[in-house]
């Protein structure tokens, strides 16, 4: 992951302890990215385990010791080989699981599944605003502008995101509609399922045709 590399780098310059790597990363790249302490700390005691970084306890006062981490040689040369690498963002397909949920859909999945659009759809909408309210960066010194790349990549997936679940949503609409209205059309006396799935395979249901005639009547019968 290329977060590891992103901590290697921030410490090429000067020896970092955890809370400011968070603060060196959050100001250069942004909080839009997620990274949390816990994951920076898990990462930094990795890299030491490898050898790519070192650390020693350091006091302030009557604070507690904080370690303090340093790049080794080694690490240099590992962020050195990851940006000669030139690895780049390759094109990933296009998959989402609530797809093939709708592949397998069923009438009495309708009401369960719409209402777990619902939720969906008003969490991209709060994703959108926050990405929306995070203010525009801008770069230091005529650095690359990573953080408003980041936000403005951020933005377009979150809004894709969206337009995927109000596509569900109506599609699934759409869906049980015309499921309901051709059940609803179904002769009377032939079961839905069963009118369904003759029209389905182009024939008309046996289910009527092959019920008993009615019994005639004897010429004796009162």
């Amino acid at each position: 992951m290329s977060i590891k590399y992103a901590l290697l780098g921030l410490m090429r310059d000067e020896p970092m302890h955890g809370y400011r790597v968070k603060e060196a990363f959050d100001r250069r790249v942004g909080s839009l990215w997620g990274l949390t302490r816990p994951q920076i700390y898990q990462t930094l005691n990795a890299l030491e385990r490898v050898g790519l970084l070192t650390s020693h306890g350091e006091r302030v006062g009557s604070r507690p010791a904080r370690r303090i981490y340093t790049l080794t040689d080694l690490g240099r040369r590992a962020f050195e080989r990851w940006l000669d690498s030139g690895s780049v963002c390759r094109p990933r397909p296009f998959r989402a699981d609530l797809l093939l949920r709708l592949l397998f859909v069923r009438e009495r999945d309708v009401a369960p599944i719409a209402a777990a659009l619902e939720r969906a759809e008003q969490r991209a909408l709060q994703l959108v605003d926050r990405i929306a309210r995070v203010p525009n960066s801008s770069a230091r010194d005529g650095a690359i502008d990573v953080g408003g790349m980041l936000r403005a990549g951020a933005a377009q997936q979150a809004e894709t995101d969206l337009d995927l679940v109000r596509s569900c949503r109506r599609e699934l609409a759409r869906w049980s509609g015309a499921t309901k209205r051709r059940l609803d059309s179904a002769p009377d006396g032939e079961p839905p399922r069963a009118c369904a799935a003759a029209r389905r395979f182009g024939v008309r249901s046996t289910l009527a045709s092959t019920a008993s005639p009615p019994r005639r009547r004897s010429a004796g019968a009162q």
